[in-house]
């Protein structure tokens, strides 16, 4: 089960939640998250990492960047 549940959560509900425990409301998809955001040059500890299959007009991932070159998200394949 995807989204925000008891279940676990999918790319953006687990964004939106790391977001929302540090006081920030962000939308519920990673597409919706990405419209709202704003690009940046060099990337910090909490900036969103958007991701979308070739040709895509919009991403349908999104992970929270940790620092030295890495990121935690949450896959649909691999947790």
């Amino acid at each position: 089960m995807g989204g925000i549940s008891s279940s676990g959560f999918d790319c953006s509900g687990l964004v939106k939640y790391s977001y929302q425990k540090a006081g920030k409301n962000l939308p519920r998809t990673a597409a919706d998250i990405y419209i709202k955001g704003k690009k940046v040059k060099s990337l910090q500890k909490g900036d969103l990492m958007f991701f979308a299959p070739n040709k895509a007009k919009k991403p349908t991932h999104v992970a929270i960047y940790i620092g030295n070159n890495e990121f935690i998200h949450s896959s649909s394949s691999k947790g």
